[in-house]
């Protein structure tokens, strides 16, 4: 029985990470939408998030790709 109550402990806090995660992907994704925005108005290769791309992406797409690379090194410590 104890191990039941571990498992709903554990699977809690997971679930509190996952939504803690989705949190501050959606902030720094809205921090990030101006920048990408206000890229726009550089040359391509002066662009800090679309440097490295290949394609022509949306601002969302580059904003999230900023996001998505930023917010994992919050959980590394």
């Amino acid at each position: 029985m104890k191990q039941r109550r571990d498992r709903g402990l554990v699977h809690t806090v997971a679930r509190k990470q996952s939504f803690e995660f989705r949190l501050l992907l959606v902030i720094t994704m809205l921090l990030f939408l101006p920048i990408a925005a206000a890229s726009r108005l550089l040359p391509r290769s002066w662009r800090p998030l679309a440097a490295f791309s290949d394609e022509s992406e949306g601002i969302y797409v580059e904003a999230h790709r900023a996001a998505c690379s930023v917010v994992p090194c919050v959980f590394k410590g």
